[in-house]
């Protein structure tokens, strides 16, 4: 049955990787808290204003990194990175592949590429947690489905 038909959408996140990211962010919020509170009055009135507003932003992240995944319907595939949301038609996207590690700090990343040239991470599909096995088997999933024109709905879950 596709998607067209009524069944689920195909949902792929990465749990193991949403709790490590989610929890550093709640470390920044905490310890943010802290410094913006400060019980004993003994902080800077500049380092207060500093402590709240990398609070709030500690928080804006907290509730994006918990959204980070991959969700894949007849209509093309919704991407949900830590900073932005993207719906992608399929007749924009060429391919899903895995892009190399580019040097310290940047890590292997599943992405789309487009018919345009462009390409959009998919932060839902790093190998940084899960491995690279796992990940190549959902981007060969993603690819087998993907010419027909409609997505054909096997399984939901996560790539972990």
């Amino acid at each position: 049955m596709s998607a067209a038909e009524g069944s689920k959408p195909y949902l792929v996140r990465q749990l193991e990787q949403t709790l490590w990211v989610a929890l550093l962010w709640t470390i920044c919020l905490v310890c943010s808290a802290l410094v913006a509170v400060d019980p004993t009055h003994e902080a800077w009135i500049g380092m207060q204003i500093v402590g709240a507003v990398f609070g709030v932003g500690s928080a804006i992240l907290l509730t994006r990194s918990v959204r980070i995944g991959l969700c894949v319907d007849a209509d093309g595939a919704l991407i949900r990175n830590m900073l932005r949301t993207r719906h992608v038609a399929w007749s924009q996207i060429d391919r899903f592949e895995l892009r190399p590690a580019r040097g310290p700090g940047v890590h292997a990343s599943g992405i789309a590429r487009l018919t345009d040239g462009g390409l959009v991470t998919i932060q839902a599909l790093s190998p940084a947690i899960v491995g690279v096995e796992a990940v190549l088997t959902v981007l060969a999933e993603l690819n087998a489905q993907r010419p027909c024109g409609e997505w054909q709905v096997e399984r939901g879950g996560s790539v972990a």
